[in-house]
């Protein structure tokens, strides 16, 4: 029986499979109902992994050049999306998406788009239905203004489970400003500050 072409098959499928991890895992992971997406993601890269591993093993004609080197590619590139996919990807997501963000930003201080949520006050879900979501976990983002009126909005990088969560914010207020750009670090109910992305834009996590 010449097992070769099903090997090849499974072979690539497992480099689309080892490619698409870190996306995946980026856009997908948020919350409980995000474990359950990955987990049977993960399940299928390590079961393509083992099959072909065995396979490799008892079937040597199987071997090719092309095989072993995509295979290797393949776990590689798993390893890799692994420990650094999301941060990557998430490094490309706020670069590539900057000027749509900022466009998002435009139509809120228009009026054009608005808290529209039964759930609470803040939460706005986008009326374009971006894919990749723009905003993780449902395309919603945070619409809120400051005692001085100063508007802020969050884009969910993760949106976590329970009361934590990361965002790329926009924020206008001074105050809230001044304690991210001197500090840097949680105080008083106010955000932790990863890092400044650019001028009045930050990654937060609560």
């Amino acid at each position: 029986m010449n097992h070769k072409p099903a090997q090849t098959i499974l072979t690539t499928l497992l480099l689309v499979v080892a490619m698409l991890q870190a996306p995946y895992f980026y856009y997908c992971s948020d919350g409980l109902l995000g474990f359950l997406n990955v987990m049977p993601y993960m399940f299928l890269g390590f079961a393509l992994t083992v099959f072909l591993l065995l396979s490799y093993r008892k079937y040597p004609a199987v071997r090719s050049k092309y095989n072993i080197v995509v295979f290797g590619l393949a776990v590689g590139l798993g390893f890799a999306g692994f420990i650094f996919g999301e941060e990557a990807v998430e490094w490309m997501d706020w670069h590539l998406r900057f000027a749509e963000r900022n466009r998002l930003i435009k139509e809120v201080k228009v009026g054009k788009l608005k808290p529209n949520v039964s759930y609470n006050n803040v939460s706005c879900r986008l009326p374009r239905n971006y894919f990749p979501p723009i905003s993780n976990g449902g395309n919603e983002i945070c619409i809120q203004y400051g005692k001085s009126g100063a508007l802020s909005v969050e884009f969910f990088i993760d949106r976590g489970f329970l009361d934590h969560y990361q965002a790329f914010l926009y924020t206008e207020d001074e105050q809230l400003i001044n304690h991210m750009d001197n500090h840097m670090a949680a105080s008083d109910g106010k955000p932790y500050v990863s890092r400044k992305l650019a001028p009045h834009w930050y990654r937060v996590s609560y």
